[in-house]
């Protein structure tokens, strides 16, 4: 199997080592509530940050007990048809020197709006120094609204963003991306046996993920689906609404999973984040 034939899924294990991980990388932020802790971890990690809107009064009120900190995190970007954002808000940011892109086009909700800037921003500006598809991580963008859930999942079908950026949905229990068809998927995961100063970042933030998983055929079924690596395995297996769908599956701890898939097919994961409803439940 040559290289070209495998795509590797690392997408964690730099998360909150509180330095940029290698390549290009970007942080969209939603609006949806989140741990300071948690936009902090995603920032330091990646090398361009936008806001989606609504989502900037959210990182503004993470950071409610400590105002100082709104210098240290402004976007590169906040966009949107500014129908969320708070005037206070918005002034603070503008004072700051923030670059504001309205966007008043109602076709395309403010998460397609942001993948397509940065889609433009990195095949523009950083060409030269893409080596792989950058990384992208969408907090707020599941959990909430089942709808804006809906929209989010949808953009992981547009080619013009797959074919340029690697989007990661995240919520505060849960991650979800596109496997697509024509090559066999790794996925590595952060996942062991038992908790231990090793689950622990470098700056004190625990990011785990697993042990639930699934495979799930949004859009259309998938004809034929062949994994390894899982606690319940399939094997040329079709997956589809109304029949058999791979969910409630785990992750065994320091294997890496292998997908292949005839069709596009999402996958999803279980976090534990900083704050999350999953570790106040535990």
């Amino acid at each position: 199997m040559s290289s070209s034939d495998i795509e590797v899924w690392d997408v964690f294990s730099g998360i909150g080592k509180g330095q940029r991980i290698p390549g290009q990388s970007a942080t969209i932020m939603l609006n949806m509530p989140l741990d300071f802790q948690v936009y902090d971890m995603f920032w330091k990690a990646t090398s361009i940050h936008i806001c989606a809107d609504g989502g900037t009064n959210r990182l503004f009120d993470s950071m409610t007990e400590c105002p100082q900190k709104r210098n240290e995190y402004l976007p590169d970007f906040i966009v949107g048809d500014f129908d969320s954002i708070r005037p206070e808000v918005a002034k603070f940011y503008k004072d700051q020197k923030c670059t504001f892109r309205h966007e008043p086009d109602q076709d395309h909700h403010d998460l397609e709006k942001c993948l397509a800037l940065l889609a433009s921003e990195f095949t523009a500006v950083h060409a030269a120094e893409i080596i792989a598809k950058p990384v992208v991580y969408v907090l707020g963008s599941m959990g909430g609204r089942f709808d804006h859930t809906m929209a989010s999942i949808g953009v992981l079908f547009k080619k013009d963003i797959t074919d340029v950026l690697r989007p990661i949905l995240i919520s505060t229990m849960s991650a979800a991306w596109m496997l697509n068809p024509g090559v066999t998927h790794i996925i590595k995961h952060n996942r062991r046996e038992s908790s231990s100063a090793d689950d622990t970042t470098a700056d004190g933030v625990s990011l785990v993920e697993g042990p639930t998983c699934g495979l799930l055929p949004v859009g259309a079924p998938c004809a034929s689906v062949t994994t390894t690596g899982l606690k319940w395995n399939v094997t040329d297996d079709r997956l589809e609404f109304g029949g058999l769908v791979s969910s409630s599956n785990a992750v065994i701890p320091g294997v890496d999973i292998t997908v292949s898939t005839s069709h596009p097919l999402v996958w999803t994961v279980e976090m534990q984040l900083p704050g999350s409803l999953h570790q106040r439940m535990l």
